[in-house]
């Protein structure tokens, strides 16, 4: 195992290891979904039960999964649990799974996942297994409900305004629920595609700058580095 290999398997944390901030993977639905915190927090969530159903899934398999067609076997176990969250989206939160759409059933596709999975394959205990997979799909939602929250706030003028989205669909009144906001938008650009953009590389940058403050940034050994030596040639 690679040292780079050795540091991810180490860095667990929601900080130094974050999908989103550092390892800068799933970011797909990141950026397309972050218009509202209620949006960015049921994706978060949906992805969250995803990856934790899944770890245990290939936790309690990973005897029977051969090296050659792992992966296979990563996306077809990912494959059955985003079904099921599909499914029970479809069915008690609908209006919300009408909000987010297709990237629900694209959490399958998720890469950050499947890594996830593959590190799974050298723990011996259950419950490391799922406190990893309970550390990343909480970063997974702290960054989404982050940058989903600030756009919506500088967008809109509002944060929750569409909170009944996350009651089941049985308890929602639908003439009650909030379509538009009257309040001030002072910047309607944050709410579009490019914004996403905007608001994400500002929350790198920050993490990086405190990495910076607080000493916790990687630097390189420079005791480590060898001087290059000429080499000679004689026939």
């Amino acid at each position: 195992m690679s040292e780079l290999d050795q540091r991810v398997m180490q860095a667990t944390d929601l900080w130094r290891n974050n999908p989103v901030l550092v390892q800068m993977l799933g970011l797909s639905p990141v950026l397309a979904v972050s218009t509202t915190a209620v949006n960015g927090l049921g994706l978060g969530i949906a992805t969250l039960v995803t990856l934790v159903f899944s770890s245990i899934t290939a936790f309690l398999h990973r005897q029977f999964i051969s090296d050659t067609w792992r992966f296979v076997w990563y996306l077809l176990i990912l494959a059955t649990h985003t079904t099921l969250v599909d499914t029970f989206m479809q069915w008690q939160f609908f209006p919300l799974y009408r909000e987010l759409g297709i990237y629900v059933p694209l959490i399958c596709c998720n890469i950050a996942i499947i890594v996830q999975l593959e590190k799974h394959r050298t723990e011996q205990r259950l419950s490391t297994c799922l406190a990893e997979a309970i550390r990343m799909g909480a970063g997974f939602v702290l960054v989404l409900l982050v940058l989903a929250g600030l756009r919506e706030l500088l967008a809109g003028g509002t944060l929750l305004h569409d909170w009944q989205l996350l009651m089941p669909s049985n308890a929602i009144d639908a003439p009650n629920l909030v379509t538009d906001s009257q309040t001030m938008k002072p910047f309607r650009i944050i709410g579009l595609q490019p914004g996403a953009l905007f608001v994400l590389g500002l929350m790198i940058a920050a993490k990086n700058w405190l990495d910076d403050r607080l000493g916790r940034g990687e630097r390189p050994d420079e005791t480590a580095i060898e001087p290059a030596q000429r080499a000679r040639l004689t026939e």
